[in-house]
């Protein structure tokens, strides 16, 4: 049902409008009735254009309705809106002294006059109360759902994080192992100084006395291919173990 309404924005003896009775609805009459409004300042047409557009209400519960999602703007030029009644209007049965259509932009802000409007009972209604601003429930929804979101996604984060570090642990694990092997490998090749050969016991005091210092890996290999291999007596080889598990042996065991 289409109810056209003329409200003006002035409150003095310049105002228009051709609202004189109240308009009745019933409890939980919704979408079933549609104001339609043309809005004028001093009776002549108010320019909606880049305007925003609301309408509020006082239910006789104490509820309150601020909306703006059932206002729709037919024609911004001639000052025509419509607004769809929703069922959070008509919850509760009584008289609706309070009721007006805002209009803004920026900080000009102006109202209609009231719109009276009696509601009047239905049966076996159990209204429940509560405001009733779709925008902010909207929100409210919208504040919801990226909350579930971003839960979601931290949970998958710590997922994530929990397999890495179950990989570093592993990866430690296999180092560690290596390392040991290194260090026993190591032990077993030792040899004692009483061990060696007289001849190496020469080189060993004529390369300490001339200060020599084994800073490069080719002079420990030369240093090894004449007096350490010839005092063991054969080549040894460390199987399984690679280039990376000898660097970290002897780190952890030269505390490099």
């Amino acid at each position: 049902m289409l109810i056209d309404l003329t409200l003006d924005i002035e409150k003095g003896a310049n105002r228009f409008s051709t609202l004189d009775n109240p308009i009745t609805l019933r409890q939980q009459d919704a979408e079933a009735y549609v104001f339609n409004v043309n809005l004028r300042q001093g009776g002549a047409v108010l320019d909606l254009t880049g305007m925003t557009v609301r309408f509020y209400a006082l239910r006789p519960d104490g509820g309150k309705v601020i909306d703006g999602e059932n206002v729709a703007v037919l024609s911004a030029p001639d000052g025509i809106v419509q607004y769809t009644v929703p069922a959070k209007l008509t919850q509760a049965a009584g008289d609706i002294p309070t009721s007006y259509i805002r209009i803004s932009s920026g900080d000009w802000s102006a109202s209609t006059g009231n719109i009276a409007i009696r509601v009047v009972p239905s049966v076996a209604i159990e209204a429940t109360g509560g405001d009733y601003i779709p925008e902010i429930d909207h929100l409210i929804n919208a504040l919801e759902a990226q909350r579930v979101t971003y839960g979601n996604a931290e949970d998958m984060r710590a997922s994530e994080w929990q397999a890495i570090m179950d990989e570093v642990i592993n990866a430690r694990g296999r180092a560690d192992a290596a390392a040991d092997r290194c260090v026993a490998a190591l032990a077993s090749l030792k040899v004692g100084y009483d061990d060696l050969t007289d001849d190496a016991k020469e080189k060993i005091a004529a390369m300490a006395s001339a200060g020599v210092v084994f800073a490069t890996h080719a002079e420990i290999d030369e240093a090894y291919e004449s007096i350490i291999a010839p005092a063991i007596g054969t080549d040894t080889v460390l199987d399984g173990l690679t280039q990376e598990d000898y660097d970290y042996a002897f780190g952890k065991v030269f505390g490099q």
